[in-house]
């Protein structure tokens, strides 16, 4: 297992440093912190790899490859079916292996659940040029149900007016960086026009990544 934990913790080591650079676009770090999972998935069926290299590492021997098999007492209940028993490498990748990747990967699924519900709720301020101006009224209505005190009743009108402006001074993209957005408003001189993208885009670019257990909550 040394050397599969060897792989796994280098690529988490990877995610951790992009994950906590200043400039990582919240959205790109969430799908960061899926990537892991689905590596893990991929590494299912590698198992006989992993202990290749470990044989090629030092030379091994599985404890139970030469174990008596105990025959288990029959009884007058007991059905025909022939008894199975997993030794050696097969019993340790279906007991052992296997179990470590599935835990990870669940732990790993729930920690990045947090992540999602955010995503779900800031992503329209990066993805409004794909959007259409209903999906944009509904997005910007249920972040202001979140953020009543921070935007107002216009905040619907002006994003979609926002989406219309950004769309004359740059080529139109699926998804535009927070950090673009709020650009475009600054140097353009326009904070006044849309003040309420312009919260909304300052407290996106608070939101903390962390790789920890006891993250905080967000409403």
């Amino acid at each position: 297992m040394s050397v599969f934990w060897a792989v796994f913790l280098k690529r988490m080591d990877a995610v951790s440093k992009s994950s906590q650079k200043e400039t990582i676009e919240f959205k790109a770090t969430v799908d960061l912190l899926k990537s892991p999972s689905d590596f893990l998935t991929s590494q299912r069926d590698l198992f006989d790899e992993y202990e290749k290299k470990a044989n090629e590492q030092v030379e091994a021997q599985y404890s139970d490859d030469c174990s008596l098999l105990r025959k288990r007492k029959r009884h007058h209940a007991d059905a025909d079916a022939e008894q199975v028993v997993v030794l050696g490498k097969e019993k340790f990748r279906i007991e052992t292996y296997l179990p470590i990747l599935d835990t990870l990967s669940a732990e790993l699924n729930r920690h990045v659940q947090a992540y999602d519900r955010i995503q779900s709720l800031f992503g329209f301020l990066v993805e409004f040029s794909s959007k259409t101006d209903d999906e944009l009224q509904h997005a910007t209505e249920t972040f202001r149900e979140n953020y009543p005190d921070d935007v107002d009743v216009d905040f619907q009108e002006e994003m979609v007016h926002f989406k219309y402006f950004a769309s004359q001074l740059k080529d139109s993209d699926d998804t535009i960086p927070a950090s673009q957005s709020y650009a475009l408003i600054s140097d353009n001189m326009v904070q006044s026009t849309f003040p309420n993208v312009l919260t909304a885009l300052r407290i996106y670019k608070c939101l903390m990544i962390t790789n920890g257990t006891g993250e905080p909550t967000f409403s």
